[in-house]
């Protein structure tokens, strides 16, 4: 019988985030996968190995461009996808790793889809999200009463108009759109309003009261908060 795929979610960068679930998981899977950065680093893999001996395991590195070509990208999938297929038909579990959650914004959520229509099974283990964690660090909440919350991609294109939605919106993953985000909350009289926390919650991190001290560039892993309008 073929093994089963298990997508888990390390949370943000604190080690101490990983869920007992996860880690419970991560020790009986015989293999570990994780995606790699084009510097060559496993983030998720990083976390993971702080809370859980992955020594004795069997490592899969997969490459996911960053990039905007959709050709690419949807290649790279179907890559990790087959890699991952020849383990699970050895009758070996396999643990696919993903910052965050796997559902919110995640690349193993493209690879998950991929095996379960060839048939494979599978399981999902959620991890904390992002956002979560960063309301935490700035020890702020990110819903009023009914106010709705809005989690949004930092480089959509109709991101002026998405920053006139009511409530609190997050933009995740910061990185080079910052720019023309710090462009657009200045338009809307937001930027010294929002909130900032690059890296968190790992040795890396920081965090900016104000998008205004934020500098040109900042990492990938940034995540702003920005409020919703003033009474």
């Amino acid at each position: 019988m073929a093994g089963t795929l298990y997508c888990i979610g390390v949370g943000p960068g604190d080690p101490e985030l990983l869920t007992l679930k996860a880690a419970r998981i991560l020790a009986a899977c015989p293999v570990i996968a994780a995606p790699r950065t084009g510097g060559g680093n496993c983030v998720a893999l990083d976390i993971a190995a702080q809370a859980v001996p992955l020594d004795r395991k069997k490592i899969m590195r997969l490459d996911f461009p960053m990039t905007h070509d959709r050709a690419k990208v949807a290649e790279s999938h179907r890559a990790a996808a087959d890699a991952l297929a020849l383990v699970l038909d050895q009758g070996q579990d396999a643990a696919l790793l993903t910052l965050g959650d796997v559902a919110i914004y995640a690349t193993a959520g493209y690879v998950l889809q991929l095996l379960t229509k060839r048939g494979y099974a599978a399981v999902v283990v959620p991890g904390v999200p992002s956002f979560c964690s960063v309301a935490a660090q700035l020890q702020t909440s990110l819903t009023d009463r009914d106010q709705p919350l809005h989690i949004l991609p930092a480089g959509a294109e109709n991101l002026e108009t998405l920053l006139q939605l009511p409530g609190t919106k997050v933009l995740m993953k910061a990185g080079r759109a910052l720019p023309r985000v710090k462009a657009a909350l200045q338009k809307a009289g937001l930027l010294d309003r929002t909130m900032a926390v690059q890296d968190c919650g790992m040795p890396t991190q920081k965090i900016w009261r104000s998008a205004a001290d934020l500098p040109d560039e900042i990492g990938y892993f940034a995540t702003l908060v920005v409020p919703g309008a003033a009474e």
